[in-house]
């Protein structure tokens, strides 16, 4: 589709998209301040998403470009795709994916580096569309039009789940999720009270999935029952038993 790449990084300028942002930045901001260690890596969104790094406890924050063009005012910038990082094995504390996920041809294959960078102890942030949702369904109208969520893999978060449990990382937090309605900016929001019980109950069917999720430290340890080790018995050695002595009559 010639307007793919375009519409990649465009939905982020629509009212649509500025409504995610708008709702997603307080979220963002709380799991964010948890962060700590000497690196953290942002990936996805736009560079003004990734503010929010400030209020950590990271010493340095680089901010992971698609595009040479997306670059970081404050932050220092790197540009590279999920699938292949230029970053040495377990060197990163913290890396955000912030609907870079969606932007990848193989997700798993995505997963799999950013894991291979994080460290024992780190942090994973997961913010990204949900394809089980009504939101889906704009992302099937990606497919055939051209609109600003062409070309974007909307993500299963029960898979999503299942990929980080076998990459050996724990959810830190409950699953977060926004936008219960439809996938359109039309001025109109739920009533007051359905609003407050959707973003109280936390349905599955929010159009985004924030997950926050604790990599596990590495090492191998015994888990099971440990088995007693049976000592050797060493056999008795026989000796003479003690018998009442007779007086040894000396010959005359």
């Amino acid at each position: 589709m010639p307007g793919s790449q375009q519409s990649r990084a465009g939905w982020c300028g629509s009212s649509l998209g500025k409504w995610v942002l708008a709702r997603e930045d307080p979220i963002l901001a709380d799991l964010v301040r948890r962060f700590h260690g000497d690196t953290l890596v942002w990936s996805g969104g736009t560079p003004a998403a990734a503010r929010g790094v400030k209020r950590c406890m990271v010493r340095n924050c680089f901010y992971l470009a698609v595009r040479e063009t997306e670059t970081h005012a404050e932050l220092s910038s790197m540009t590279s795709r999920l699938s292949a990082l230029p970053m040495p094995n377990r060197s990163a504390d913290g890396f955000v994916l912030h609907h870079s996920l969606e932007l990848e041809d193989d997700p798993r294959e995505a997963l799999r580096e950013v894991s291979r960078v994080v460290a024992p102890g780190g942090r994973l942030l997961i913010c990204a569309f949900n394809a089980m949702s009504l939101w889906g369904l704009r992302a099937m109208y990606g497919r055939l039009h051209d609109d600003p969520f062409s070309g974007m893999r909307f993500v299963n978060p029960l898979r999503l789940l299942d990929w980080l449990a076998l990459l050996g990382f724990r959810p830190e937090t409950r699953t977060a999720h926004l936008g219960f309605g439809l996938p359109l900016h039309l001025g109109w929001n739920w009533p007051g009270q359905v609003g407050a019980w959707l973003d109280r109950v936390q349905p599955p069917t929010g159009g985004v999935v924030i997950v926050s999720a604790l990599k596990q430290a590495q090492g191998g340890r015994w888990v099971g029952r440990r088995q007693a080790r049976e000592r050797s018995r060493v056999a008795p050695v026989a000796y003479p038993k003690p018998t009442a002595w007779k007086p040894l009559e000396r010959r005359r």
